[in-house]
């Protein structure tokens, strides 16, 4: 530095604040304080400043110690010039701090650029009214938050539930709200978990709580469900809920003559769900319903031959009706069923019994005919198929078993069932053989 460089602006730093701290004019202060290079001396000759208007130029500019200079301020007109043109955020805020200009203030929170001082210059304004309208509309969403904890006109609030664009200021929106419609609006439609959450949890009334359980997103959906204490509406959420476990729970409730029953064994997602429906379901034009329209029918035809529904007028029905395997499992039955009629009122039938009651086993094992064995068959399937089959299951199942490793005829028989891929195995409880008809499947379990 020369010659002519000012002392406060000079390397000696010691000089230079004595310097400053001699100092009592205005204007060698206010130019130490815009144009020295050292912030120490700029801040040393601002805190010695008393003329409002330099204070003002020193505070408008963004350069320490513009905060200094603007706390220094007590003239309300240059505050209020300091808090609208202060390049410096900070030292707009601390002139907003000390202003009680209302328009001013109104001014600065209409049209500041840094959220701080909005807020600063926000929370200064008397008239609520104003600054819950100001606030509302405010595009930092810290402040439109700050205005819904003033607001208490419902409807205003339940627009800002249902439109704000910060999930925040609707979640505290909602939290004020009383209005069941508007919230189990924004519980059922609020793509944020915040907002529809709190929306859920001021809900009491169940039935609203069940159709947010039903169509809401997946929290809101939770949430509900958590709060839902009416067991028929909880049953019915359920039922269709995205948790298998839940579904399965909800089935397992109903009554076997249930209508929903039906619904829930045509499942489209889980085999588990189909399977607990059709095992509660007692309503036998539910099942036949499912025997014909099910993609797999097997569980329902099964339910309707344990439950002993399978007559000949039902059999027939499915034959006319259905398709696939169960047409097929249908068909055999009846044609069981016929030759059973058959058995019981012809002579082969009262032959084979009356040796069983001679017990002339012999009988029965010789020369027997395919009709013979078939007859045995079926009476094994009649007396055997109780919880506690009579001594003339085990005869006649001893002499099956013996003619089925003697007789070549009855192997032939075997593999005959082999090609309708049903193996027959007398010993475990199936039998196949031919009569004159044709083939013959018979499943006796």
């Amino acid at each position: 530095m020369g010659l002519f460089t000012p002392v406060w602006n000079r390397k000696d730093e010691k000089k230079a604040l004595a310097y400053i701290e001699k100092s009592d004019k205005q204007s060698v202060l206010e130019e130490i304080a815009l144009s020295c290079d050292y912030e120490t001396r700029r801040i040393a000759a601002v805190n010695k400043l008393s003329d409002q208007q330099a204070l003002f130029r020193v505070a408008v500019k963004n350069r320490t110690p513009c905060e200094e200079a603007a706390a220094r301020l007590t003239d309300p007109r240059l505050l209020s010039g300091a808090a609208r043109k202060a390049a410096s955020a900070k030292a707009r805020l601390i002139a907003v701090g000390k202003l009680t200009d209302q328009a001013v203030l109104d001014e600065v929170v209409r049209l500041d650029a840094d959220v701080e001082v909005r807020e600063a210059a926000w929370q200064r304004l008397e008239d609520k009214a104003s600054r819950v309208s100001l606030g509302l509309t405010d595009k930092s969403p810290s402040l439109r938050e700050l205005a819904v904890a003033e607001l208490d006109d419902p409807m205003r609030l339940a627009e800002v539930a249902k439109t704000d664009t910060s999930e925040w200021v609707r979640k505290a929106a909602v939290e004020k709200l009383t209005d069941p419609a508007t919230l189990e609006w924004v519980a059922q439609h609020d793509v944020s978990d915040y907002a529809s959450v709190a929306a859920v949890e001021r809900l009491t009334d169940q039935a609203a709580l069940g159709r947010v359980a039903k169509n809401g997103h997946m929290r809101a959906r939770e949430a509900a469900l958590k709060r839902i204490t009416d067991p028929a509406i909880r049953t019915d959420v359920m039922l269709v809920s995205w948790k298998t476990a839940d579904r399965i729970e909800a089935v397992r409730s109903l009554s076997p003559f249930d209508p929903r029953l039906l619904q829930a064994a045509q499942d489209k997602h889980s085999g588990e769900v189909r399977e607990a429906a059709v095992y509660q379901m007692q309503d036998v034009d539910m099942l036949v319903e499912l025997v014909k329209t099910a993609w797999n029918p097997n569980p329902a035809y099964n339910k309707l031959r344990n439950m002993g529904k399978l007559d000949e007028t039902l059999l027939q029905k499915i034959v006319e009706t259905g398709s696939g395997t169960v047409r097929k499992r249908a068909e055999l039955e009846l044609d069981k069923l016929s030759f059973c009629a058959r058995l019981r009122t012809g002579e082969l039938g009262r032959h084979i019994i009356s040796a069983y009651e001679r017990q002339d086993l012999d009988a029965l094992k010789k020369e027997p005919s395919s009709e013979s064995v078939e007859a045995m068959i079926l009476l094994l399937r009649e007396f055997g198929g109780q919880q506690s089959p009579t001594p003339m299951a085990y005869s006649i199942r001893s002499v099956l078993q013996e003619l089925y490793r003697s007789r070549p005829a009855l192997r032939r028989a075997n593999r005959a069932a082999n090609n309708y891929s049903i193996q027959g195995h007398y010993d475990v409880g199936h039998g196949s053989c031919h009569s004159d008809d044709g083939p013959m499947i018979f499943d006796f379990h």
